[in-house]
Formats: C-alpha cells, structure tokens, sequence
C-alpha cells in the first residue's frame, strides 16, 4: 500500500476513570510519556518510509545519548562529517549504531569513543585534546581500509603532552594509558568488522522466516544480532527521547530525522499540543495531535476488548438473563445486582464500540486500512512492512510491539486506559478552540 504522509489534526479528550484526586507529578509524567512515545513513533514511522523508498538499513542510525529538551539544538537538521563544526556536533550528541552493519559507522563509533577516552585522561591534567581534528581523523579513517590511519589524532596527542614537564611522573603515567587507549581503538575496530562481516554472510542465507527463528537458536547468530539489529531496537527503546537519522555515504553527512520535534522552538503538525488540563472530577487531559497518536489510542483501545471477549461477553449477559426468574419475588435483590451488572456492561460495550468507531474514522479519512491496523494488533510474527530482510522486519516489529505496550502501561498506570476517549474529527486552529 503507498504509503500517505497525513498533515491532519485531532481533538483527542481523555477522561480518568477514577474520581480520586490526582497529583500534578503524575499528569506531568503521563503527558512526557505519550508524548516521548508519539516521538518514536513518528520516528519509526519515518524510517519505515525511508526504507520503503530504497535506503540502505545500514545507513539508518541512532545516537547512543537522549537530546537534552533544554538545549537548542540550532542547525541539527544535516550534519555534514566532512567540516569541523558537523563532527563536532555528532561527537556531542553521540556515538552513532547503525540498524544493520555499516563499516563507516564503526569506525566513527569507534573513533568516538576512543577521543572520548583520551580526552577525559588529560583533561584529569588540565589539558584539553582539540574536537576539531575529529572531520580529519574520521577522514584519514575513511581514506585507509587495509591499515588504520590516525596520524592526526597522534600529532593532537604529542601536542597535548608537551603541556607536561618531560620528567613528569604522570607524564609517564598517561602515556601508558594513552597507548592502551589507541591499541584497544585497533583492536576493536578490527574485531567489529569481523563481527559485522560474518553477521552479514549469516543473514544473506536467511530466506525465510522458518530460517530466521532456526538462526536464533544458534548463539552465535543470536550473539551478532544483538551487536547490530538489536542494539539499534535497544537503543531507541530505551532511550527517553533518542537522535535516529540517516547517513549518506558519499556525501558524509547525517539527516537527522523529527528536527522539529528536537529543536527548542521547533514545530510543525507532526507534535502533540496540550490544549488543556481540567481538575475537575473526572480528571481530563485534552491533546491536539496527528493520525499517529491515533493509530496508537486504537490499538491500546482495541486491546481492552478482542473479539472473542467481546462474544463471551454478549454470551454470558444472555445466559444471565435466562436465568432470570421473573416471577419469584424472593429473588428481587440478587435480580436487581444482576440487572445492575448486564446494564453496566451493556454501556462499557457501547461506549467502546462508540470510541472504536470514531477512531476508524479518523484512520479512515487518513487513507490508512482499518485492517492493517488491527493485523498490527493481532500478528506478533514478523510482519513484511518493508521488504528488506527478514531480520530487520523482525527488529521493526519488535520495536513496534514495545513502544506499543510502553504506550499502554502510561495509559493503565494513570487511569486513562478504561477512561473515557473522545476523538474530534480534522479541525482547524479555531475549530480546536471552540472544541475544548
């Protein structure tokens, strides 16, 4: 199915369940948490597209650190390697893992994280290494496959050390420590590669998904995986608000992808908007978001009730009422319990069915299938969302199951899960204002 960027907006009112007063640390934390996972859904949203139109899976990456909601990031959106201040801007907001191996993100992890070493050993003394040799070092990296070449980051550290008396006790100190530093940077680098080399011969043979579940009873396999697929879905799991672009081989840069969402005054249609927080009882929260949001308060909704519950449901409110005994004045009290419980039930089924409805709607008018939407919910297999190998489907799936049940618990654990859910159908910013 092609795949329709949505710009369109939603009123989405939720109300608590409970009539019990809420602190203001718990909304704040439920608001962080559906917006951090609206985030990463754009995001995983984005790099399923990209990997629809042809991008390499090696060439999606993400950062190891969350960007720092504080910070301005001003000029993230392409981060050109090449120059002085785009290296040093990667260094700062993290060693980039690629989603499948790439050899250039290894040796820019690797030369990362060794600088990073080096640095902290002589800023103990004082002494600050220059971040601006970092474009020249990757660069001789790039420039040299069969022997690593770091001649830029020795003349950077010879010049660090002539801050040092030559006699100096710690002068030799450091140097030891300088020289395990560099060869463990070899070492590693070599032994990545190999890694990388032999997970990608092993999942080239990988043609099947049979073939994809035999490979994870091997432990090596399942070793390699977790060094490359399973890092990336670790990392942008975890990660409160990670950094994911995409890196372009021949030109050295990265896209780093969701700017608006990063950047301090960044905005566009994509984000959520809080319009409101009523402390009335019940406790409500108003959002104005995109489809995604949606998508993902439909199947958190569809989940409370599947089909078979919702049959046993209907089933046991008809055998209760044939057990009725119309007649029997005695059993008036149980009666009216029981009548009491097929009511309630009767109106939990409507109003979820109601909330259901309006929710397809809105995925509806997005040119989205209301049937790919639940084989989302009911298929924990891999799916075949981008035809690119088996194991990144299974990665991109996982990834989707988690965020989704991430999303779910921040509903539960503040009582909106069983609340009420009203969805207000493509508005404009007036409408909105009338609206709520």
């Amino acid at each position: 199915m092609e795949n329709i960027i949505s710009t369109k907006r939603y009123v989405v009112k939720l109300s608590q369940t409970t009539n019990k007063p809420v602190k203001a640390w718990r909304i704040t934390d439920f608001i962080e948490k559906v917006n951090n996972s609206y985030y990463k859904q754009e995001l995983l949203k984005e790099i399923k597209e990209r990997l629809n139109q042809g991008e390499n899976p090696a060439n999606i990456i993400i950062l190891d650190k969350s960007f720092n909601i504080h910070k301005a990031y001003r000029g993230i959106g392409t981060l050109k390697l090449n120059t002085i201040n785009g290296s040093k801007k990667l260094y700062h907001y993290g060693k980039p893992y690629s989603l499948y191996p790439n050899k250039k993100i290894i040796l820019i992890n690797n030369i990362f994280s060794t600088f990073s070493e080096l640095y902290s050993l002589f800023n103990k003394h004082g002494v600050r290494l220059d971040k601006s040799i970092l474009n020249t070092v990757i660069q001789q990296a790039f420039n040299n496959e069969n022997e690593l070449d770091i001649s830029k980051l020795y003349s950077e550290i010879e010049f660090g050390y002539m801050s040092f008396e030559e006699e100096d006790p710690l002068l030799k100190k450091l140097k030891v420590k300088v020289n395990e530093e560099l060869e463990n940077l070899k070492s590693n680098i070599k032994l990545d590669l190999q890694e990388a080399n032999t997970y990608v011969d092993i999942d080239s043979l990988i043609d099947d998904e049979l073939s994809l579940k035999n490979n994870f009873n091997d432990e090596d396999y399942k070793k390699l995986y977790n060094c490359f697929p399973n890092k990336f879905a670790n990392y942008f799991v975890n990660i409160t608000r990670p950094i994911v672009g995409v890196y372009n081989v021949d030109k050295n840069t990265v896209e780093v992808l969701g700017v608006n969402f990063i950047k301090k005054n960044g905005h566009d249609d994509k984000q959520i908007d809080l319009k409101s927080v009523s402390h009335n009882s019940p406790f409500t929260v108003i959002l104005v978001a995109g489809i995604t949001l949606i998508n993902s308060i439909y199947q958190m909704h569809c989940n409370k009730f599947d089909k078979t519950k919702i049959e046993s449901e209907e089933e046991g409110i008809y055998s209760v009422l044939q057990e009725f005994d119309l007649n029997d004045d005695e059993d008036d009290e149980d009666d009216d319990i029981f009548e009491k419980e097929i009511s309630e039930g009767k109106i939990a089924l409507e109003r979820w069915q109601k909330t259901k409805e309006q929710l397809e709607i809105a995925i509806q008018e997005n040119g989205q299938s209301i049937e790919e939407e639940l084989d989302k919910i009911e298929n924990t297999e891999v799916s075949s969302v981008v035809n690119i190998g088996h194991s990144i489907d299974f990665t991109i799936n996982n990834i989707e199951i988690k965020l989704q049940s991430y999303f779910d618990k921040a509903f539960e654990f503040n009582d909106f899960k069983d609340g009420e859910i009203e969805v207000i159908q493509e508005v404009n910013k007036e409408e909105i204002d009338n609206a709520i």
